[in-house]
């Protein structure tokens, strides 16, 4: 599903495929393959992702907006509901990802993995702008203890470092 140009998404195109067409199709098919090895679920190709784990569903999400080769990846809270075998594969991911120059933002309330991901942190609040520095900056930062952090976990994150 995250082959925007895949072949065959009308009705008239799958009945009067070209050999283009169908060679196409067989090179996303492939790609596909790939992308689900990456994300560590090669063994679920023919699984429907409704039968998989939360976990794993999150993983064909990743994979299904991999295949569209974004420039930017938006991922909304990607650890939540997660076990910790689960976070631990999605974390690693995420660092792979990373080291592929990709750039990825992350919606995320784990603040003990916001802070060891992270390169540069934003932090909202109603919807406004309270901080946006690196992750040691906003962790001291006044506004985002008092909003997020409280004193007591502001001092847990300021001994982590």
């Amino acid at each position: 599903m995250g082959y925007l140009d895949l072949p065959g998404n009308s009705l008239m195109s799958a009945i009067f495929a070209t050999k283009k067409d169908k060679k196409s199709f067989g090179e996303k098919k492939e790609e596909a393959r790939a992308m689900l090895a990456y994300v560590g679920l090669s063994e679920y190709e023919n699984a429907m992702a409704n039968d998989l784990s939360y976990g794993q569903q999150k993983l064909v999400e990743i994979a299904r907006a991999l295949a569209s080769k974004p420039k930017v990846l938006l991922v909304d809270e990607p650890l939540a509901g997660l076990n910790v075998v689960m976070i631990d594969k999605m974390l690693k991911l995420i660092y792979d990802m990373k080291s592929q120059g990709k750039t990825i933002i992350i919606i995320e309330h784990n603040i003990d993995v916001v802070k060891e991901i992270s390169d540069q942190l934003t932090v909202l609040n109603f919807g406004n702008v309270i901080a946006s520095d690196v992750p040691e900056e906003v962790f001291h930062n006044q506004p985002v203890i008092d909003s997020y952090l409280g004193v007591a976990r502001a001092t847990d994150v300021s001994n982590n470092n």
